[in-house]
């Protein structure tokens, strides 16, 4: 598990995603309902709001790669991912092993479910 999926040459513990892909990408949806204001969309309007979108995108890469803007965070996640940082960190001191790790994750969110 370790080397798999750990410290994997191709995907690093920094580029991993905690709550992001599901609600993100049903958050832009919605979004881009609201902007459409109809549900029968011409295609030609489609095309220049998915145009709009991919600039607005390009933007907004840049600003969070410079670190000008964060990501918001409801408090509730917020702690989560506290909670996940200070494992990470535990284990990435070796205070804890990976069978420890996968452990103590798995408990945060049983809390978070439940």
């Amino acid at each position: 598990m370790d080397r798999q999926w750990i410290h994997h040459s191709v995907w690093s513990a920094e580029t991993w995603s905690v709550y992001r892909t599901n609600n993100d990408c049903e958050s832009w949806h919605a979004g881009l309902n609201r902007k459409a204001e109809t549900c029968h969309l011409a295609l030609y309007k489609l095309i220049m709001m998915l145009f709009r979108e991919a600039k607005a995108v390009q933007v907004s890469v840049k600003l969070l790669s410079d670190g000008k803007v964060q990501r918001i965070m409801s408090k509730s996640h917020s702690h989560v991912r506290a909670k996940l940082v200070k494992l990470w960190n535990e284990y990435d001191q070796g205070e804890k092993s990976t069978q420890q790790l996968k452990r103590a994750c798995a408990h945060v969110y049983a809390q978070v479910e439940s």
